[in-house]
């Protein structure tokens, strides 16, 4: 089975919300540019969102280091969105779950039992 990287789950999370009617454009070199904080710009009428996008093989993934995103979108009016791929090693399908999260500064962990927020 070959890994995904990174880039594929934040193509893979722009797909499945352009299904769902959202406007994704991802960031060119999130991480890598002092000013960048998030990897995708989520857009729907009236709604823009920031959003980190992170995968795991755990149960659980823990929150850190993504507040630059949080005050960056509290300071242009938009929301902060984690979205959290949990990869799935007991699916017969090898199928796993996206988990969208608000963020702020109060959410330590998201896990695989968590449901999404609405956006």
């Amino acid at each position: 089975m070959k890994l995904k990287s990174h880039l594929q789950y934040e193509r893979d999370f722009c797909n499945l919300m352009d299904e769902k009617g959202f406007h994704t454009e991802r960031v060119a070199a999130s991480g890598r540019r002092r000013h960048s904080v998030c990897d995708v710009i989520l857009f729907r009428k009236f709604r823009v969102f920031m959003v980190e996008v992170k995968s795991t093989g755990l149960a659980k993934f823990r929150v850190k280091g993504l507040h630059g995103v949080v005050e960056k979108a509290l300071e242009f009016n938009v929301m902060p969105l984690l979205a959290v791929y949990f990869k799935s090693s007991h699916s017969s399908q090898g199928k796993g779950k996206w988990v969208l999260k608000l963020l702020d500064k109060e959410v330590k962990e998201v896990t695989n039992n968590d449901r999404s927020d609405e956006i």
